[in-house]
């Protein structure tokens, strides 16, 4: 399981660009089929992401690690996860300086921007997908898909972008209303 954990992280080290967020699709997507990562892991991984502080994949792979290894593979995600990058910027610092005012270059940094864009919007609707379906309900043309809704969690989660965005709430505090909100419903 280290090996995998390790070479699993070091891949996505190196293939993922944009930060952490572009990366949670990728992790999600090979984590799952690598190491057995459920969607309910994931999901848990997602929200603990918000309340600690540090960089995204440092923190998601320090996780991931631990689910599936103890601490043996949350050392060995985490150490795997950082050498692509302390390899890839020391390479990229050195010819970019080169070719900074290269159009090409400038053009493939842009278009890397954009597909960073399509993978947040791919991830954020397959995962809320899995959370606000219920994992229970047989698919079936003949149930609508009303009554596999989850309600509490889509309450939840209106009452939170209402918050933020008409209110201007504390993300902060409505981070912690929503965990005691999902705490109460769903005991």
């Amino acid at each position: 399981m280290l090996k995998r954990l390790f070479f699993l992280f070091m891949k996505l080290g190196f293939i993922s660009v944009g930060g952490g967020y572009p990366m949670m699709g990728l992790i999600y997507e090979q984590a799952s089929g690598a190491v057995g990562l459920t969607s309910a892991e994931f999901a848990d991984m997602a929200a603990l992401e918000l309340l600690a502080s540090g960089p995204i994949v440092i923190n998601s792979s320090t996780y991931i690690g631990y689910i599936k290894g103890g601490f043996p593979g949350s050392a060995a995600a985490t150490l795997a996860v950082c050498i692509p990058s302390i390899v890839l910027t020391s390479i990229v610092h050195y010819f970019l300086s080169r070719f900074r005012d290269n159009r090409y270059v400038g053009a493939f940094l842009n278009a890397i921007k954009i597909s960073c864009a399509g993978i947040l919007a791919t991830t954020a609707v397959n995962l809320a997908h899995d959370i606000f379906l219920t994992q229970t309900a047989v698919p079936s043309a003949l149930l609508p898909l009303v009554q596999r809704i989850q309600w509490p969690e889509v309450l939840i989660g209106a009452g939170c972008l209402i918050a933020l965005t008409k209110f201007k709430a504390n993300p902060i505090l409505v981070l912690l209303g929503a965990g005691a909100a999902g705490a109460a419903v769903f005991r």
